[in-house]
């Protein structure tokens, strides 16, 4: 992990304190990891040529039918 100083006004530190903006800061870069990984992963779903709405749509059945094979 990689440790950034960033300037922050006085006025803004003391009406805000330095905990507040810390733990806001670090709630930011939490999201955009997140949506860095949701974009990677969006990506290797799409890369990997299966059809996902399809999949989607035909696993409930699926699911039905083992159940089924299964009650036997």
């Amino acid at each position: 992990m990689t440790t950034i100083q960033i300037p922050v006004s006085d006025d803004l530190l003391h009406a805000l304190g330095q905990r507040a903006i810390e733990d806001f800061l670090r709630r930011q870069t939490q999201l955009l990891r997140t949506q860095l990984l949701s974009s990677r992963l969006h990506d290797a779903i799409e890369a990997s040529g299966i059809d996902w709405d399809k999949e989607l749509e035909e696993a409930p059945q699926q699911a039905w039918d083992e159940y089924k094979r299964h009650q036997s």
